[in-house]
This record gives C-alpha cells, sequence and structure tokens, in this order.
C-alpha cells in the first residue's frame, strides 16, 4: 500500500512543495487549483541524493507573458539545491482534462521547454489520478476524468 499522507513524505518534499505553492499563490493570486506531488515521491521511493520533485500543478488556464516571467522568477528562488529538491513538473489547464492531450507547460533540468501536451490517457495521467499526492486543491481521484487503458501508451 502507497502511503499518501504528506507528513510521510521526506523533509525536503514538503519544504519544495510548500514553497513552490507559496511563491505562485504570492505570485500569480487565484491561478493554482491544484498541486500534486507524482513519480518517486507519490510512489513511495524519493531519494534527496538522486530524485527530483515531479509534479503537476494544475491551473486555471496558461499565463500571460507576465505570468510566465512570475514562473519563471519563483524557479529561480527555489533553485537552491542545499534547501529544496529539483522540480520537474507540468502545469496543466484545468480544461486539458476533458480527454483530450491540451497544451500545457513543462519544466525540467531548471528550465521550461517549449509547450507540451498533458494527455489524461498517458502514464502521467494515471499516475496522477491514481497515486498522486495532493499538496492543494482536492484529491486527485476526484480529477474529472479516467485514464483510458486502450489508450495509454
Amino acid at each position: 500500500m502507497i502511503d499518501r499522507d504528506i507528513a510521510s513524505l521526506p523533509a525536503v518534499v514538503q519544504v519544495t512543495a510548500h514553497t513552490h505553492i507559496a511563491l505562485l499563490n504570492r505570485l500569480l493570486p487565484g491561478w493554482l487549483t491544484g498541486w500534486y506531488a507524482v513519480g518517486s515521491a507519490a510512489l513511495g521511493c524519493f531519494d534527496g541524493r538522486f530524485s527530483d520533485l515531479d509534479f503537476v500543478a494544475v491551473v486555471r488556464d496558461l499565463p500571460p507573458a507576465d505570468g510566465r516571467a512570475a514562473l519563471e522568477r519563483a524557479h529561480r528562488q527555489l533553485a537552491d539545491r542545499r534547501l529544496f529538491a529539483a522540480l520537474d513538473g507540468f502545469y496543466v489547464p484545468e480544461g486539458a482534462f476533458s480527454g483530450s492531450a491540451t497544451p500545457c507547460l513543462r519544466f525540467n533540468d531548471g528550465r521550461f521547454h517549449p509547450p507540451a501536451a498533458f494527455s489524461p490517457h498517458s502514464p502521467d495521467g494515471w499516475l496522477l489520478k491514481r497515486r498522486g499526492v495532493p499538496f492543494y486543491g482536492p484529491e486527485p481521484g476526484g480529477l474529472p476524468y479516467e485514464p483510458d487503458w486502450e489508450l495509454i501508451r
């Protein structure tokens, strides 16, 4: 059984997640609607020596240019590896759960990448729905989609 209790996660995961959420809410008020740890943290195998913190942030919509600059500032503030885990994740608009792949922002290796697509019918979509650890927002099981195994590649 996988323990989805935030208190059971390593301190660096908790501090990184809570700091990231606080920065997003301060820099882009009302934009964030959910923040979930996925990947090794959600599967109970996060190792601070090697792991990054995979996340899915559910947001109202993709940010305008000034919002993108605010996101970049937030990530620069979290770049101190002595205090925070490296972040690797998606900023997914709420509309992405309608069934088809939806453009989203992808942050990996310390930078934003060209818009990516998030599909609820992907390994990431399955992991979010079934094992995501909710730091902010509703339980991931209540997100409005159901991963389709026939479509997962």
